[in-house]
């Protein structure tokens, strides 16, 4: 399970919830962000179930233009029609565990999936990668001074990136454990517009047409993980391009997680405090007193709930960085002691 340790964590600091992000998702033109010539050599074609997935077929017109058809247009042509076009297979790279960048039609996208595992600024992180891409002959860069460097091409290549690249998915998420998770999943069963089995629930953006700027679901973890149901769950927002164009955030704004979360926490707020106001009066009383808040209005309540849940030292980064301190401190007075009593 992915999400061990954050679980772990949460169990350490004694705390009934914790949140983290697990997913981005760049996106750039590929004549923007400029590959080789050669690029398809370096990259390789994507399989699934043993056969190359197939985007679509091109031929060149009698004009000189390329012309484009479906797969379901091509599936209905004569045989004859059909050996006139080349199909173009989606094309992609493993670049880390859990990062990965494919190619299709005219877009580059750059997913990176680790993010439990590594905290770093999340635009550094896709740079970092981005770099990785020049390396591997797959984005073009020409240095314009004689003497290259590394610094150079990560300038060249940060400027390309802050300019063309597009935060298009991004998931947030909140992680839940035993009873509270259990009485939240079966409070939502009710107001879920799609389930998949008794344990995930879609809140919000099953279709994309509900609501195109988020996706929200709530599941058992267990499931996912073909494990013990009824232990860890999880409430994920998965921000869409549309809101991020909407609320003007760019690729460059996306550095550590707590940072991230306070700058789409409206965003947040508003989704969560939506989850909440599904939850009975009993099962926010149960969310509320886990977090330690005294709700006054009842009517308020589910918009209290969601910004208490929201705070920044509930975020994983918050909740390390105390148990590290606290860490510290008992290793200081441990050092005290022995030299107080001459130990070893």
């Amino acid at each position: 399970m992915k999400e061990t340790e954050a679980f772990r964590v949460l169990d350490m600091s004694n705390q009934p919830i914790v949140t983290h992000d697990d997913r981005l998702l760049v996106r750039a033109q590929k004549s923007e962000i400029r590959l080789e010539a050669e690029w398809r050599e370096q990259v390789e074609v994507t399989y699934a179930d043993g056969r190359p997935v197939i985007l679509d077929y091109w031929r060149t017109g009698s004009t000189g233009e390329p012309e484009r058809a479906s797969k379901e247009r091509y599936d209905a042509m004569e045989w004859q029609e059909q050996n006139t076009y080349r199909p173009q297979m989606l094309r992609g790279l493993v670049l880390a565990e859990g990062v990965s960048v494919s190619f299709q039609n005219n877009q580059m996208d750059l997913r990176i999936c680790n993010l439990f595992d590594d905290w770093r600024s999340r635009y550094r992180m896709a740079l970092e990668y981005m770099v990785t891409l020049t390396e591997r002959g797959v984005i073009k860069y020409r240095p314009t001074v004689e003497a290259e460097n590394d610094r150079n091409r990560l300038e060249a290549i940060r400027n390309r990136l802050k300019r063309y690249g597009r935060p298009t998915e991004y998931e947030h998420d909140i992680l839940f454990r035993g009873e509270l998770g259990q009485r939240i999943l079966a409070d939502l069963r009710g107001h879920a517009s799609h389930a998949e089995g008794q344990t995930t629930l879609y809140i919000q953006g099953y279709n994309r047409g509900d609501d195109t700027s988020k996706v929200v679901k709530f599941y058992d973890i267990g499931e996912r993980e073909g494990g013990a149901l009824g232990e860890y769950f999880k409430l994920e927002t998965t921000m869409l391009k549309e809101y991020f164009k909407a609320q003007k955030i760019t690729v460059s704004e996306l550095t550590e997680q707590p940072v991230i979360q306070e700058r789409i926490t409206d965003g947040l707020v508003k989704t969560l405090t939506k989850v909440v106001g599904y939850l009975s009066w009993e099962v926010q009383s149960m969310t509320a007193q886990a977090i330690g808040l005294e709700i006054g209005d009842r009517r308020k309540a589910p918009a209290q709930i969601a910004r208490a849940m929201l705070s920044t030292d509930r975020t994983l980064t918050a909740r390390v960085g105390e148990l590290e301190r606290k860490v510290a401190a008992l290793e200081r007075d441990m050092g005290q002691v022995k030299r107080a009593t001459g130990l070893k």
